[in-house]
């Protein structure tokens, strides 16, 4: 079981705490409790990434306040390309700052957010999976570990606890 475990770790990157983990393995037939898995976790000091990116920035308060949220009384999509949320971050790359621009479509997020909290929670997942601790060396290294993690695991493989932990991917193909 112990194998297993470390499989699944290793496979998210480490990204992965009990819950998901738990998850992933149901996902594969096998039955174990969550506990069990913490336990097992614990035993092979094998620990989820999550990392506190964000500090509060006074101020922010008012410049909402006078900006409409658009979103607060659309429905929710009912299927693929009918809502998209934008943002934009940065991250550093030899000593030098590069934007990312991210556009989610909203279908196959947890459902009910009227505001920006999807990319917000997605950009979070990211930077503490993918970016959080490590230098990039150049832009294209950059692009190469975020093509990676959002066409190759995230989208793909990535449990997401909102929408019952399932992919997007195959939330999608369930939906249609």
């Amino acid at each position: 079981m112990l194998k297993k475990v470390r499989r699944i770790h290793g496979d998210c990157r480490g990204g992965y705490g009990s819950p998901r983990v738990h998850q992933a393995l149901r996902h594969e037939g096998v039955r174990i409790g969550r506990k069990r898995v913490e336990r097992l976790l614990r035993e092979a000091s094998l620990v989820g990434r999550v990392a506190k990116l964000y500090r509060r920035v006074p101020g922010v308060e008012r410049f909402y306040q006078r900006h409409k949220n658009l979103r607060l009384n659309m429905p929710a999509p009912t299927g693929v390309n009918q809502q998209w949320v934008a943002d934009l971050t940065y991250i550093k790359v030899n000593r030098q700052w590069q934007y990312l621009a991210v556009v989610l479509d909203v279908y196959s997020r947890p459902k009910h957010c009227t505001d920006n909290a999807h990319m917000e929670s997605f950009l979070h997942s990211m930077k503490a999976e993918v970016i959080h601790g490590v230098s990039f060396k150049d832009e294209q290294e950059l692009r190469a570990v975020l093509r990676g993690y959002t066409n190759q695991f995230y989208n793909q493989k990535r449990l997401h606890s909102g929408i019952s932990y399932v992919a997007p991917a195959e939330y999608e193909r369930m939906a249609a």
